[in-house]
């Protein structure tokens, strides 16, 4: 019951606020398991090649969190249960472990430099029109402060299951998510409760508003397909694809999904 209760709480702005009060200024205070480069062939078929830098695209990265893609080669073999969760550059890894708890988490990263979000990666490499969302609102002024030097990157407070304010409606040409969406999800993966059959549907709800017709959700998570797809589609919103990012032989393996908005019936 207890890895319940805190499986539900990953869903709170008060967990987070909680946890980023911890946070030194300039290193994350979460990790999660891949690297921006690990990234790059999903981002090269999926945002690279069909969104160039200079048509100036819109990206949205749902939440934006503190930590970056830190590559873990393999799961402990202790780990008994997972539940991720990334607000867009977090990948928080809640797990219970034979021997801890969720409150127990690794520092994969050293030096005295902070490392590079994905944000941060995505404004080197020319894009300029980020919105980045986190409904912690302690994040989300460390993350302001962090990065104040990057211009075209813009760090607002929004619940992603209800941010008419914050995302205009078909204001977005790229939805990202590395896992948001995951925090919401516990219980049975057969049989998901009440409130996470709700969260979700708001949530996507949420993304297909704000994206432009033409825009596309580009979603990652460790998920399996199966659990995933009735979850991602239960209102019939979306046209599906997903790509399998391998970790290789010492990684288990991601998924990639990318979700376009159903064509209107007087657009076929």
């Amino acid at each position: 019951m207890a890895e319940l209760r805190e499986a539900e709480a990953l869903a709170t702005p008060e967990f987070w606020n909680q946890r980023y009060t911890k946070s030194d200024g300039s290193h994350p205070t979460h990790e999660w398991f891949r690297t921006f480069e690990a990234l790059d062939p999903f981002f090269e078929k999926h945002l690279f090649s069909q969104r160039r830098p200079d048509t100036s695209p819109r990206i949205m990265h749902l939440g934006s969190g503190d930590s970056v893609c830190i590559l873990c080669p393999s799961p402990p073999k202790s780990l008994c249960f997972l539940a991720l969760f990334n607000t867009s550059s977090r990948f928080t890894l809640a797990a219970t472990f034979t021997s801890s708890s969720l409150n127990t988490h690794t520092r994969l990263t050293s030096g005295p430099d902070p490392p590079q979000t994905i944000p941060a990666d995505l404004s080197a490499r020319g894009y300029k029109n980020q919105l980045c969302l986190d409904f912690s609102t302690v994040v989300v002024d460390l993350m302001r402060q962090r990065h104040a030097d990057l211009a075209g990157i813009e760090w607002k407070w929004a619940d992603v299951r209800d941010m008419p304010g914050a995302a205009p409606t078909a204001s977005v040409d790229i939805a990202f998510d590395k896992s948001t969406l995951d925090a919401m999800i516990h219980g049975s993966p057969w049989s998901p409760p009440v409130d996470v059959r709700e969260n979700t549907a708001k949530y996507l709800g949420e993304v297909h508003r704000a994206l432009k017709d033409d825009g596309v959700f580009l979603y990652i998570t460790y998920r399996q397909p199966h659990f995933m797809r009735p979850l991602l589609n239960a209102d019939n919103l979306w046209d599906m694809d997903m790509d399998v990012l391998s970790g290789g032989e010492s990684a288990f393996d991601y998924y990639g999904f990318i979700l376009r908005r159903k064509k209107k019936k007087n657009d076929i």
